[in-house]
């Protein structure tokens, strides 16, 4: 199995030596999972690109510090990478900003929120199955760094999980897409150092509540299998009528 990783961001200098890049991250929360994957890496930010759609058994989008609304060639050749995938049949998983992008890309829309920056810990409520056999927990914890937002979902797309801040914090399109707001990847420690770094551009306060969220576990390897689960296509989609997918 080999997992095609679009790698839409680096981390910054001051923390790549201490916690590895972002595809280093993904891997080491995958093998966890399961040691047999093998990963590809493409580093699309840096306008490396598959060459066709089956050069690897699945994909994965990371995040970025790009918005889906930047005008960058590189968004624009991922956007038509996205859509060929899913016309071909394909998985494709999306985290934060590969989140938005899945979704603005196949017909929802993302964009700034004015409930201004996520950080931190945050807790979501269940919405509907991920996957037919394996029902969302009573509550969904995952880390969070985002100021944008999936406003509004795809017309075929079904909320997973969600809360008052942010509505659409996960969804799902049938057996081939599968998309997550939050960062299973991100270890509390590299949330940390990455909180630390950029106050001054999230407020104060807004970064003194979510450090104290960082006492709670994330659910870091619940989301580490449903993805690879979904990406070997060893589970399918429990069948679900779309929900409300919040005002725009």
């Amino acid at each position: 199995m080999n997992i095609g990783i679009l790698l839409a961001d680096h981390v910054s200098d001051p923390l790549r030596s201490i916690h590895g890049d972002y595809d280093e991250m993904f891997r080491k929360l995958l093998l966890a999972v399961d040691a047999s994957l093998h990963f590809t890496v493409y580093p699309v930010v840096d306008g490396v690109f598959p060459e066709r759609t089956d050069d690897c058994d699945a994909w994965l989008i990371t995040g970025s510090r790009c918005g889906t609304y930047d005008k960058l060639d590189w968004i624009a050749r991922l956007r038509e990478f996205i859509r060929q995938v899913v016309a071909d049949g394909g998985r494709i998983a999306g985290i934060c900003f590969g989140h938005q992008l899945l979704a603005d890309t196949l017909g929802g829309e993302s964009g700034k929120s004015p409930k201004g920056w996520g950080v931190g810990l945050h807790h979501w409520e269940p919405f509907a199955a991920v996957l037919s056999d394996e029902l969302v927990p009573a509550g969904l914890k995952l880390l969070v760094s985002h100021q944008d937002q999936v406003r509004r979902l795809p017309a075929d797309g079904t909320r997973i999980a969600g809360s008052a801040f942010c509505e659409n914090a996960a969804f799902r399109i049938g057996n081939q897409v599968l998309a997550f707001q939050g960062h299973p990847e991100f270890t509390p420690a590299y949330a940390r150092d990455l909180m630390n770094l950029r106050r001054g551009v999230i407020p104060g306060e807004v970064v003194d509540e979510a450090m104290a969220s960082l006492d709670e576990e994330p659910d870091r390897m619940l989301v580490g299998q449903w993805l690879v689960r979904f990406l070997k296509g060893e589970a399918r989609a429990a069948a679900a009528q779309p929900v409300d997918t919040g005002a725009p």
